[in-house]
């Protein structure tokens, strides 16, 4: 008798189907096409990288990928051994508006400031009045009159007031939208208050967490999810390549694959508490219902006049580890709500496991005490080792001076003897071109050390034995052959002064230069060290 085997697939949970609604953005991004050159510039410092959202690819697979793997408990995404969750300092990094420290937008006034608006909208009165509509349950304005009095004005070439009517457009549209083709009374008050990343944050988790478990239309700031979505995706390799589908691609990445720190991010202060504790149940939630807590909302709105903000230094350096005990746990989470698909092979290759032993924390207090102390020695050692290097350098130094200046001694008794000195260019020809370049090449290599040691500065010596310094202050560049359009050039830099212009270049004619190391050495020599004015590198161009 045959064995019946059955086989058994893996346990997922249910799958939802999402649908995405974005109206309107040919007619607005025909309108983002009109700003260009310096109002572009304008344009993002007063209302951030708004534009991007309007020609920003959005991929409804990817999305819909996405909230499968929502966790309405914990309020983020729960992946396999890994979890994502938008935070106020990406988004914030992503539209380049800063999160302001005061009560973010709660609720929509019962009676507008028309007046405010009006000016903040750059708009008459008589225009406001004669367009400020009822919509349902609230007031705004038609997309279709905001976009024609913008035509009009780009006609005009009237750009401040043009760019705040595209901005509460695509405030109204793209980043709170909320009836179809209808920029509503929200979305002006978020426009004038001009701190819309915590409402954006707020939007996303509510339509993400009221959604949940029911599939249906999602309606949020789609562009700036799927931008933070991607921002920790891999940018090559199998993910990029794969032809598979979102979730197989998805349920093949690790914690090890996921980019941590996106490209470019470096969030100066992060909000990590306030000085009003709240109650669990309000800690725990992420919005209210309209009317349901009162008292709740008005404790939250109180916590934010007392927060409290941590900078890089306080929360120490980036680590994109994660602690076993954090891996497990949520491979345990895991296993008790099981993932929307089924796991596949990684489509990278892994690094092997190692396990972390993890520290109890009345550990740590003597290995922080041990650092620090080493840290205090290392402090004190370092002055005495740069005095002991100095005065290398300074022994150093004087060997070369002395082996030089006798070598220059003898060769000026031979000249005044009317010795013939074989070493300048031109008494030898069979060799003259490389034993020029040799004696060249050493006497640089010497006013090179005597001008760091005396002066301070550092030349460039644009020799091709002789590497590139990175923090030089001068060049000097040595030509045998210089035209007289040359010359000028170089006199002309010099005379704007070295100090205006560190990196200029100097062209010094071959016939001159050993006039020019002279005079460089006597000022090395005098015995107390020159100012700028008495420089000799600042008045280089009259020996031409």
């Amino acid at each position: 008798m045959a064995n019946n085997v059955t086989a058994t697939r893996e346990a997922t949970r249910r799958t939802h189907t999402y649908s995405f609604h974005r109206e309107g953005l040919i007619q607005l991004g025909q309108l983002g096409g009109l700003i260009t050159g310096p109002n572009k510039t304008v344009f993002t410092e007063n209302y951030g990288n708004i534009l991007t959202l309007l020609d920003s690819h959005v991929d409804e697979w990817g999305l819909s990928t996405l909230l499968q793997f929502y966790d309405p408990d914990l309020r983020c995404f729960t992946f396999s051994g890994y979890q994502l969750a938008p935070t106020l300092e990406e988004y914030s990094h992503f539209l380049n508006i800063k999160v302001q420290h005061k009560v973010p937008f709660v609720c929509v006034p019962e009676k507008p400031d028309l007046d405010n608006i009006a000016n903040a909208l750059y708009l008459s009165i008589e225009d406001v009045l004669g367009n400020w509509k009822k919509n349902g349950s609230t007031q705004g304005f038609y997309m279709s009159f905001l976009v024609e009095k913008a035509q009009e004005l780009a006609n005009k070439k009237m750009w401040e007031a043009f760019n705040a009517l595209l901005a509460v457009l695509i405030y109204g549209i793209v980043m709170f939208p909320n009836i179809h083709k209808f920029v509503d009374l929200a979305a002006i008050c978020l426009f004038v208050e001009k701190n819309p990343v915590p409402t954006l944050l707020a939007d996303t988790y509510y339509s993400v967490h009221s959604r949940y478990g029911k599939g249906g239309a999602i309606r949020n700031c789609l562009p700036l999810l799927y931008t933070w979505f991607k921002s920790h995706l891999p940018t090559s390799g199998p993910f990029v390549t794969s032809t598979q589908k979102w979730h197989q691609r998805i349920m093949g990445l690790t914690g090890n694959d996921i980019v941590w720190c996106p490209t470019g991010m470096d969030v100066e202060k992060v909000i990590t508490s306030c000085d009003q504790p709240l109650d669990k149940e309000i800690f725990e939630s992420v919005c209210f219902e309209k009317g349901t807590d009162p008292k709740g909302l008005e404790k939250v709105r109180s916590a934010w006049n007392s927060i409290h903000t941590n900078d890089q230094i306080s929360l120490g350096e980036k680590n994109p580890v994660a602690r076993q005990a954090y891996t497990d746990w949520v491979e345990n989470r895991v296993k008790d709500r099981l993932l929307p698909f089924p796991k596949v092979n990684p489509l990278y290759k892994q690094p092997p496991k190692v396990p972390i032993a993890t520290m109890p924390a009345e550990n740590c207090i003597p290995v922080n005490m041990e650092s620090t102390q080493l840290h205090e020695k290392k402090s004190d050692v370092q002055p005495k080792h740069c005095l002991v290097d100095k005065k290398r350098v300074e022994l150093t130094h004087e060997a070369k001076m002395l082996k030089g200046g006798s070598s220059r001694v003898q060769k000026r008794a031979r000249t005044e003897k009317g010795e013939i000195d074989t070493t300048i260019p031109g008494h030898n020809a069979s060799n003259s071109s490389n034993t020029w370049i040799a004696i060249l090449e050493a006497s640089l290599r010497s006013l090179q050390a005597s001008i760091k040691y005396k002066l301070g500065i550092h030349l460039f010596i644009p020799m091709s034995s002789i590497q590139r310094s990175k923090n030089h202050k001068y060049w000097v560049c040595v030509s045998r052959d210089i035209g007289a359009q040359s010359r000028d050039l170089a006199e002309s830099r010099v005379a704007k002064g070295m100090e205006q212009n560190p990196r200029a270049r100097m062209c010094i004619p071959s016939n001159r230069w050993w006039d020019i190391f002279e005079s460089i050495f006597r000022e090395l020599e005098a015995p107390h060290r020159p100012t700028m004015s008495s420089n000799p590198l600042n008045s280089m161009s009259s020996l031409h």
